[in-house]
Protein backbone atom coordinates (compact mmCIF):
# COMPACT_ATOMS: atom_id res chain seq x y z
CA UNK A 1 0.00 0.00 0.00
CA UNK A 2 2.77 2.41 0.82
CA UNK A 3 4.48 1.39 -2.32
CA UNK A 4 1.44 2.36 -3.99
CA UNK A 5 1.20 5.55 -2.63
CA UNK A 6 4.74 6.47 -3.17
CA UNK A 7 4.27 5.54 -6.66
CA UNK A 8 1.55 8.35 -7.52
CA UNK A 9 3.72 10.90 -5.50
CA UNK A 10 6.56 10.23 -7.88
CA UNK A 11 4.00 10.03 -10.73
CA UNK A 12 2.83 13.32 -9.66
CA UNK A 13 6.23 15.09 -8.88
CA UNK A 14 6.87 14.35 -12.67
CA UNK A 15 4.13 15.27 -14.21
CA UNK A 16 4.75 18.77 -11.84
CA UNK A 17 8.20 18.90 -13.37
CA UNK A 18 7.31 18.14 -17.34
CA UNK A 19 4.51 21.11 -16.55
CA UNK A 20 7.41 23.21 -15.25
CA UNK A 21 10.07 22.83 -18.00
CA UNK A 22 7.09 23.34 -20.74
CA UNK A 23 6.53 26.69 -18.90
CA UNK A 24 9.75 27.77 -19.15
CA UNK A 25 10.63 26.96 -22.04
CA UNK A 26 7.66 28.36 -23.97
CA UNK A 27 8.58 31.30 -21.47
CA UNK A 28 12.40 31.90 -23.29
CA UNK A 29 10.96 31.03 -26.48
CA UNK A 30 8.54 34.07 -26.47
CA UNK A 31 11.71 35.63 -24.65
CA UNK A 32 13.95 34.90 -28.22
CA UNK A 33 11.37 35.90 -29.94
CA UNK A 34 11.18 39.35 -28.93
CA UNK A 35 15.31 39.04 -28.50
CA UNK A 36 14.75 38.44 -32.00
CA UNK A 37 12.40 41.33 -33.00
CA UNK A 38 14.79 43.55 -31.21
CA UNK A 39 17.35 42.98 -32.69
CA UNK A 40 15.67 43.71 -36.52
CA UNK A 41 14.35 47.01 -35.22
CA UNK A 42 17.71 47.91 -34.23
CA UNK A 43 18.86 46.73 -37.69
CA UNK A 44 16.44 48.86 -39.28
CA UNK A 45 14.32 45.45 -40.16
CA UNK A 46 10.76 46.29 -38.54
CA UNK A 47 7.24 44.46 -38.97
CA UNK A 48 5.18 47.19 -40.77
CA UNK A 49 1.57 48.09 -39.16
CA UNK A 50 -1.13 46.52 -41.63
CA UNK A 51 -3.68 49.04 -40.15
CA UNK A 52 -1.35 52.15 -40.70
CA UNK A 53 -0.44 50.76 -44.33
CA UNK A 54 -4.09 49.99 -45.42
CA UNK A 55 -5.39 53.27 -43.61
CA UNK A 56 -2.73 55.81 -43.68
CA UNK A 57 -3.74 56.34 -39.66
CA UNK A 58 -2.49 55.47 -36.50
CA UNK A 59 -3.68 51.88 -35.27
CA UNK A 60 -5.14 52.02 -31.46
CA UNK A 61 -2.40 50.14 -30.36
CA UNK A 62 0.35 52.19 -32.35
CA UNK A 63 3.54 52.34 -30.13
CA UNK A 64 3.49 49.56 -29.00
CA UNK A 65 6.74 48.19 -30.28
CA UNK A 66 8.52 51.82 -29.24
CA UNK A 67 6.93 51.68 -25.94
CA UNK A 68 8.71 47.77 -25.93
CA UNK A 69 12.03 49.41 -26.82
CA UNK A 70 11.72 52.24 -24.55
CA UNK A 71 10.75 49.73 -21.62
CA UNK A 72 14.06 47.35 -22.42
CA UNK A 73 16.06 50.95 -22.82
CA UNK A 74 15.11 51.64 -19.39
CA UNK A 75 13.15 55.09 -20.66
CA UNK A 76 10.10 55.10 -19.01
CA UNK A 77 8.99 58.38 -19.35
CA UNK A 78 9.33 57.96 -23.11
CA UNK A 79 7.59 54.26 -22.83
CA UNK A 80 4.43 56.22 -20.91
CA UNK A 81 4.06 58.54 -23.88
CA UNK A 82 3.98 55.83 -26.54
CA UNK A 83 1.24 53.78 -25.06
CA UNK A 84 0.27 55.00 -21.80
CA UNK A 85 -2.10 52.64 -21.08
CA UNK A 86 -0.10 49.43 -22.17
CA UNK A 87 2.58 51.30 -19.34
CA UNK A 88 -0.16 50.92 -16.08
CA UNK A 89 -1.40 47.62 -17.43
CA UNK A 90 1.69 45.91 -18.19
CA UNK A 91 2.27 44.99 -13.89
CA UNK A 92 -1.28 43.69 -14.04
CA UNK A 93 -1.14 41.16 -16.86
CA UNK A 94 1.98 40.00 -16.01
CA UNK A 95 0.39 39.05 -12.79
CA UNK A 96 -2.34 37.10 -14.73
CA UNK A 97 0.04 35.28 -16.81
CA UNK A 98 2.11 33.86 -14.36
CA UNK A 99 -1.28 33.31 -12.41
CA UNK A 100 -2.21 31.58 -15.46
CA UNK A 101 1.53 29.48 -15.28
CA UNK A 102 1.22 28.73 -11.64
CA UNK A 103 -2.27 27.12 -11.99
CA UNK A 104 -1.18 25.53 -15.04
CA UNK A 105 2.07 23.97 -13.12
CA UNK A 106 -0.65 22.81 -10.56
CA UNK A 107 -3.33 21.26 -12.36
CA UNK A 108 -2.29 20.68 -15.96
CA UNK A 109 -5.51 23.11 -16.86
CA UNK A 110 -4.65 26.36 -19.07
CA UNK A 111 -7.68 28.42 -18.12
CA UNK A 112 -8.15 31.49 -16.93
CA UNK A 113 -11.35 32.18 -14.44
CA UNK A 114 -13.95 34.18 -15.79
CA UNK A 115 -12.42 37.55 -13.15
CA UNK A 116 -9.45 37.48 -15.21
CA UNK A 117 -11.62 37.34 -18.60
CA UNK A 118 -13.53 40.16 -17.48
CA UNK A 119 -10.41 42.16 -16.56
CA UNK A 120 -8.57 41.70 -19.83
CA UNK A 121 -11.49 41.82 -22.08
CA UNK A 122 -11.76 45.19 -20.00
CA UNK A 123 -7.90 46.50 -20.68
CA UNK A 124 -8.81 45.47 -24.44
CA UNK A 125 -11.93 47.79 -24.52
CA UNK A 126 -10.11 50.47 -22.96
CA UNK A 127 -7.41 50.28 -24.63
CA UNK A 128 -8.76 50.11 -27.98
CA UNK A 129 -10.84 53.25 -27.24
CA UNK A 130 -7.90 55.24 -25.84
CA UNK A 131 -6.60 53.95 -29.19
CA UNK A 132 -9.63 55.41 -31.13
CA UNK A 133 -9.35 58.34 -28.99
CA UNK A 134 -5.57 58.98 -29.33
CA UNK A 135 -5.97 58.67 -33.26
CA UNK A 136 -8.64 61.36 -33.73
CA UNK A 137 -6.91 63.77 -31.55
CA UNK A 138 -3.96 63.27 -33.87
CA UNK A 139 -1.98 61.79 -30.60
CA UNK A 140 -2.10 65.12 -28.25
CA UNK A 141 -4.11 62.14 -25.86
CA UNK A 142 -1.25 60.27 -24.25
CA UNK A 143 1.91 62.84 -25.04
CA UNK A 144 2.37 64.40 -21.06
CA UNK A 145 5.72 64.59 -21.26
Amino acid sequence: MIMGEENKANNKSKIKEKRILLCILFNLGILLIGLIYYLLIQWGIGLVCPFKTFFHIDCPYCGLSRYCIAMLQLRFVDAFNYHPIVFISVPILAYLYFKVCLRYIKTGIIITTEKENEFITLFLLISLVFGIFRVLFNGSVGSVF
